[in-house]
């Protein structure tokens, strides 16, 4: 986070209206609106090997792959207002914040796709 400048707006990415089934309930998604960085904070340790992600920004679909080629959606859709925004980003910053510090934090290139 080191890239943020003062006059930067930071937004929680995604809407409420549907269940996070992926991760867990205590996620987040934040979005320089600048940039379109993308950040994802979670409070609960993954028990996966992440090595990419996938944003579609036409359906605000954000999908993570693994090691073995599995594939995992996040459950959430991502706010039409940002989709844009991310649409630049070029990886997703993940970070495991159990409490008040960052425990541990990851890169993953990601991919746009059309659909």
């Amino acid at each position: 986070m080191d890239d943020i400048e003062p006059n930067d707006t930071l937004s929680s990415g995604f809407s409420t209206a549907r269940p996070v089934i992926f991760l867990a309930p205590d996620v987040d998604i934040v979005v320089n609106e600048k940039s379109g960085d993308l950040w994802l904070c979670h409070g609960k340790p993954l028990d996966l090997k992440l090595t990419r992600a996938e944003f579609a920004p036409r359906s605000g679909n954000l999908r993570f792959f693994t090691e073995s080629g599995e594939s995992f959606n996040m459950g959430v859709t991502i706010r039409e207002d940002l989709r844009p925004k991310i649409a630049q980003a070029k990886r997703v910053t993940m970070m495991y914040i159990p409490g008040e510090e960052i425990e541990n934090m990851i890169f993953l290139p990601l991919t746009i796709t059309a659909f």
